[in-house]
């Protein structure tokens, strides 16, 4: 039971992390003066 915790655990940060990392690229090279773009390209996990 644990190990499958474990495992959730595991994929829930990892989702996150690559959320983040797509949302950091994007806010760094999208056009400046259009706010929330990077939002609308990265759904939520």
């Amino acid at each position: 039971m644990s190990a499958a915790i474990t495992t959730a655990v595991r994929q829930i940060s990892d989702n996150l992390g690559v959320a983040v990392l797509g949302s950091t690229i994007t806010a760094r090279t999208r056009a400046p003066g259009r706010p929330g773009l990077a939002t609308a390209r990265h759904p939520v996990w």
